[in-house]
């Protein structure tokens, strides 16, 4: 299956900034918990990633796997998905009332798109065509007779 880090790529940092700088609507958020706001902002900030690190795609300009240089997406790292980033963010900025908990959706935006910097692992997005980006995403094979392991 290959190295899925692949060759270095551009750091992240330099498009968070950028990305930081955009036009914000500002307002807020309220739901009970991390977990119900991150399901209800799931689309909205899957769109904030698009948008933040189109540049960066182009500026990479290949698969990081492949080579491939037609349908290139962003993909997050196994241990840092998406979804798994933006609760963090609702956690580390959210307010916590009797009723739930409460984001400013620029703040939130801002802790999310820090959460993409590089860090100890890494590069936090890999750039993948989109049938490298598929084959990443899909579960490793187990091997029930190896008690479990994973199937390289």
């Amino acid at each position: 299956m290959g190295d899925w880090a692949g060759p270095p790529g551009l750091p992240l940092d330099e498009y968070v900034e950028r990305a930081k700088c955009m036009r914000c609507v500002g307002g807020g958020h309220f739901a009970d918990d991390p977990e119900e706001m991150a399901k209800l902002l799931q689309a909205s900030f899957c769109t904030i990633v698009k948008n933040s690190f189109r540049r960066w795609l182009k500026d990479v300009g290949a698969c990081q796997r492949c080579g491939a240089v037609d349908n290139l997406q962003r993909s997050h790292r196994r241990d840092c998905s998406r979804p798994k980033l933006l609760r963090e963010a609702i956690e580390r900025i959210g307010t916590r009332t009797d009723r739930g908990i409460a984001v400013n959706h620029r703040e939130l935006r801002d802790a999310f798109l820090d959460l993409h910097k590089d860090d100890l692992h890494g590069r936090r997005l890999l750039c993948l065509c989109a049938s490298c980006h598929r084959e990443y995403d899909r579960p490793p094979a187990v091997d029930l007779n190896a008690g479990g392991a994973a199937v390289p």
